[in-house]
């Protein structure tokens, strides 16, 4: 299968060079002929041996038509051990230090698996397109030179029917780039499935750059990677009932997310302030609670927003919030001889929840469970998530102990909180997400007790944090803003080492009882609007600690955390800015 898109790039000089790569002690410059337009151009870069970085210089004008001069983005592939790839890999790496140029009007794929009438087969022609979308979007209004090498992309995938990710898959790849006969470059991905080789796709772009000075697509001669995953969870949550998420926005955040290779969207869909899901059993739910008949999602753009993470090898987790969290929509169900929620929009808001409207579900009203029964098995046929997020935070009591039902059945019951817990969440269907600081003693406690964890903790992966408060002045709760350096260094391994010190833990190996991470952005003070900037490039830093679990600090990172910032610009995410352009220019001076 062979894909020509010569019409989506500007061709408009024609240019046939020999890439080679001068090994110096100090620099490790790209060569162009004397035919490029740029050859008079003063600044290169220059690979400092030493430190692995790219030095800005400026050259005098050079009359030598084999004059050598490197662009920013060929010096950042070329310099540093992991060259500009984001996250970094956990296996085998070795680049290559030569360059050769690729036509990406002539590329072709093959899929060497065994049924063409899978579901395996319509992912990968889908991934094919993702990726020759995401080289439109890299060199969009790039003044590409013609010619180049054919570049041919070898699918090798062992197991044909793990098609989406689930707890326990396997995300490992092996990524081969050679040049054969200078003339064609051959890359040959092989994953386990098909999850594998949608990260090897992620990697193969980032190996793929444009050259300013030269104006060809270039891409290393040789490469050979190895990789997979220190965590199996890596997450974004994403509030969609406080503030309204359109579709194409969702779309925009999983592309950013598989651009970083986090595979797991925590879908938190409901709350108190709207219930923006039109369910089949229950339609009228989303009538009364959503913001208006526009803001909603429908069964049909959920299994679009489902089918499109598949293609990026994310998982979506839904959440309905309960028992608490409960309010806009619910009232539909409204009887007053036993209502399904109690304390609806009761004041003082502060007694009864944690941020208004307040609403709990009456626990004694069987009605409650049918509804949940019906709206749970919608979640499951919409999702087909191995995973389920019920919610269970923030709890307030005091509504239920002014509830003389709800009391009168606890002592009928002779049912505590405590016996209830500990009957309920038992360890081996059970995971349990941490809002706590990082230092939380019930962090120990649940790991002693069993548990496997995610971590959110709140003082580090908290994206909402450091904005004016929106009840009341000054800033809000969880002030100050958090920057992507202390997302980096969020390491579950150090938060452990750290409970240790203080509190005992019991547990054989705490560490495989971490999942992984989830970053949050709560939704009282951000919408699509603010969506990318509020998450990107900060919760990039997620992506590489989870994948690699990197054993130095941010500081080492930077300059390739400045380069995925600035590749997903290139790819349409407005990623605020984390530090000026001159420090993606002059690595090292900025920390």
């Amino acid at each position: 299968m062979r894909f020509f898109q010569n019409q989506i790039f500007l061709l408009s000089i024609f240019l046939v060079i020999s890439a080679s790569i001068e090994d110096g002690d100090n620099n490790l410059p790209y060569c162009y002929s004397s035919k490029s337009k740029n050859q008079d151009v003063p600044v290169t870069w220059k690979c400092d041996r030493s430190s692995k970085k790219c030095v800005r210089t400026i050259t005098e004008k050079d009359d030598d038509p084999l004059s050598c001069k490197t662009s920013v983005t060929v010096c950042k592939l070329l310099c540093d051990e992991y060259g500009s790839l984001w996250p970094k890999p956990t296996g085998i790496l070795n680049i290559e230090k030569e360059l050769t140029s690729i036509n990406v009007g002539d590329i072709a794929f093959v899929m060497t698996i065994s049924d063409s009438n899978s579901e395996l087969w319509n992912l990968l022609k889908e991934l094919q397109n993702y990726f020759l979308e995401i080289l439109r979007n890299s060199f969009k209004n790039k003044n590409i030179a013609r010619g180049g090498n054919e570049l041919k992309i070898i699918f090798d995938i062992k197991d044909e029917e793990t098609t989406s990710f689930v707890q326990d898959a396997n995300e490992n790849y092996t990524l081969t780039v050679n040049i054969i006969n200078n003339e064609l470059v051959e890359v040959l991905i092989d994953g386990e499935n098909f999850l594998g080789v949608r990260h090897a796709i992620e990697t193969l772009t980032q190996l793929i750059t444009y050259d300013l000075i030269s104006n060809l697509v270039l891409i290393p001669k040789r490469v050979f990677i190895s990789d997979a995953p220190f965590y199996k969870h890596r997450g974004i949550l994403l509030d969609t009932s406080r503030s309204f998420y359109t579709v194409n926005s969702i779309k925009r955040l999983l592309d950013s997310m598989a651009y970083n290779k986090l595979n797991t969207f925590h879908w938190h869909l409901t709350d108190s302030h709207s219930f923006p899901f039109v369910s089949k059993n229950y339609p009228k739910m989303a009538v009364y609670g959503a913001y208006s008949s526009s803001q909603v999602y429908t069964w049909s753009d959920m299994i679009e927003i489902r089918n499109y993470a598949k293609i990026r090898g994310i998982r979506i987790i839904p959440e309905l919030d309960t028992p608490a969290h409960v309010g806009e929509g619910w009232q539909f169900f409204d009887n007053e001889i036993s209502p399904v929620i109690l304390c609806y929009k009761s004041e003082p808001w502060r007694t009864y929840c944690i941020e208004p409207p307040c609403g709990i579900l009456n626990p004694v009203n069987d009605e409650v469970y049918e509804i949940l029964k019906k709206l749970y098995s919608e979640f499951n046929e919409l999702f087909e998530s191995d995973v389920f997020h019920m919610g269970g935070d923030e709890v307030t009591f005091a509504c239920w102990n002014e509830s003389e039902s709800v009391t009168k059945w606890m002592k009928e019951s002779s049912l505590t909180e405590q016996k209830y817990v500990k009957d309920f969440l038992t360890t081996d269907r059970y995971i349990i997400q941490i809002w706590t600081k990082g230092n939380n003693k019930q962090i120990a406690d649940l790991l002693n007790d069993g548990y496997d964890v995610i971590l959110s903790n709140y003082d580090a992966l908290y994206l909402d944090c450091g904005y004016g408060a929106w009840i009341g002045e000054e800033n809000n709760w969880c002030s100050p803003y958090i920057g992507w350096q202390k997302i980096y260094m969020n390491s579950p391994e150090k938060i452990i080492d750290d409970l240790r010190s203080k509190y005992p833990i019991t547990a054989e190996n705490p560490l495989s009882q971490v999942l992984g991470s989830e970053a949050a952005l709560w939704s009282e003070q951000a919408d699509e609007n603010s969506l990318d900037t509020r998450l990107w490039p900060r919760a990039a830093a997620l992506g590489e600690r989870l994948w690699t679990n990197p054993k130095t600090d941010w500081k080492v990172a930077e300059s390739r955390f400045l380069t995925q910032r600035e590749r997903m610009v290139s790819r349409n995410i407005a990623c605020d800015v984390a530090e000026m352009l001159w420090c993606y220019q002059n690595e090292g001076h900025c920390y």
